[in-house]
């Protein structure tokens, strides 16, 4: 095999947030591969990484369908990674990924079945999508010597309210998935004085909630993370 594989992390949606070194590995790569739910509807990664590139047309779609049908999700696998090993052969090809790539990605996936091939792999951090809401409401995350939690949306219910106990601090992603039950969950142990929810975070969509009670479950868009916490707010810190 000719060239390395790289995982790039693009950030959560400003193109400024990028990093020099995931600017540098986009732009020597031979194809940069940006991956889709369905052909054709487009991937905000690449457009985020089409800020950046001298040459946006060497960006090659692949689509991942989000569908349960086990047999279309092990076809899809297979030619991707057929797809991504023919690359490979005329040089490096750089994967791009909102956030990191080592935080809840696809690339994760398409990396442990490139190990099986030998291939070189190298992965390039982006700035997580919760970093960025911390900072766009200058809020810490954690502090001192506090506990924080990152739930993504698919975490199972009945180990939610042992986790929510245990911490002091959580990071929920992409919580559209049951809100109205996450919210009641919150609420339980405390969270709900202390939360704010950044929907589309870094995009000109972008909207911040202050009040989670006050959210339409249905009308929780897919790109959200809910900061929150039980403890007391401390010295520079946004309650």
């Amino acid at each position: 095999m000719t060239g390395i594989f790289y995982g790039v992390g693009v950030g959560p949606g400003d193109p400024e947030l990028m990093t020099l070194k995931a600017r540098r590995v986009l732009n020597q790569a031979a194809v940069v591969v940006a991956p889709e739910s369905a052909p054709g509807r487009g991937s905000l990664a690449a457009d985020i990484a089409r800020v950046h590139l001298d040459d946006p047309g060497k960006i090659a779609p692949l689509t991942f369908p989000m569908t349960y049908d086990r047999d279309a999700l092990d076809a899809a696998w297979q030619a991707n990674l057929d797809a991504v090993l023919t690359h490979l052969e005329s040089g490096d090809v750089a994967f791009v990924t909102l956030g990191d790539p080592m935080l809840y990605s696809t690339c994760v996936h398409l990396m442990r079945h490139l190990r099986s091939r030998d291939v070189r792999i190298e992965t390039v951090p982006g700035v997580p999508a919760f970093c960025a809401a911390a900072a766009r409401l200058n809020r810490a995350v954690a502090g001192e010597n506090e506990t924080v939690a990152i739930i993504p949306a698919a975490y199972r219910q009945p180990r939610l309210a042992a986790l929510l106990a245990a911490v002091d601090n959580v990071v929920v992603m992409k919580p559209s998935r049951g809100y109205a039950a996450l919210a009641g969950a919150l609420g339980e142990h405390g969270f709900l004085e202390n939360a704010v929810m950044v929907s589309n975070c870094g995009h000109a969509t972008e909207r911040i909630h202050g009040d989670l009670r006050a959210v339409d479950p249905g009308a929780v868009e897919y790109l959200s993370i809910i900061l929150a916490s039980k403890v007391l707010a401390s010295k520079g810190r946004a309650a």
